[in-house]
């Protein structure tokens, strides 16, 4: 069995997500700091890379975390900078870590509208945003470095969707969708912790 994380990577945690055994990904990747951490805190005799996803805000919702999309057209790909060097920093710069892909928690607004017909914007943004990423690297940094990123050569996957939309999700093209809620049901709130924790 493999584990894969997908709660809010930081750089202090490094190390407690890392001893997860059988961690195989960190799907919320969202800065140098914490790609560096990650690389870090890797054992030496770990088997294989560690496949980590970077999470994009593709709703631009301050209350959710990850770096900007990139955006066709832009000049320059504007507001892009930031995920091109992130990009760039883990296949060059950490060695235990492998970019598999980029990961998007969208707006719940839009998955609850989208239809058959009308298409879930934050999905398509975030398929943008890999296929201009893939093209970037490819550019960047040479055919030959496309066995260091994405699942194969070079393809970069997209984990979006979730209990409320992963059928929307799958249809636009989603690799990895997280459903934790629809198998284990909805996550007790702290309030109710404490409450269970005090009664026992």
């Amino acid at each position: 069995m493999i584990y894969e994380y997908t709660r809010s990577a930081k750089s202090q945690n490094g190390s407690s997500q890392i001893a997860i055994p059988n961690l195989h990904t960190v799907q919320t990747l969202s800065s140098e700091k914490t790609a560096n951490a990650l690389n870090k805190s890797l054992p030496e005799d770990r088997s294989a890379r560690l496949n980590v996803l970077i999470q994009i805000n593709t709703s631009g919702e301050d209350s959710k975390s990850g770096v900007p999309p990139l955006f066709r057209g832009s000049p320059g790909d504007a507001d892009g900078g930031e995920l091109k060097q992130l990009a760039k920093h883990i296949v060059l710069k950490c060695p235990n870590l492998r970019l598999q892909g980029l990961m998007t928690i969208g707006a719940l607004e839009l998955s609850l509208t989208a239809t058959e017909t009308e298409k879930n914007a934050d999905f398509e943004r975030l398929k943008e945003t890999r296929d201009l990423l893939s093209e970037w690297l490819v550019r960047e940094l040479g055919d030959e470095a496309k066995g260091r990123w994405g699942a194969g050569e070079g393809r970069l996957v997209l984990s979006m969707g979730m209990s409320s939309d992963f059928e929307a999700a799958l249809k636009a093209g989603s690799d990895i969708v997280r459903v934790g809620t629809g198998i284990f049901g909805q996550r007790k709130t702290k309030d109710e912790v404490k409450v269970s924790a005090a009664s026992s």
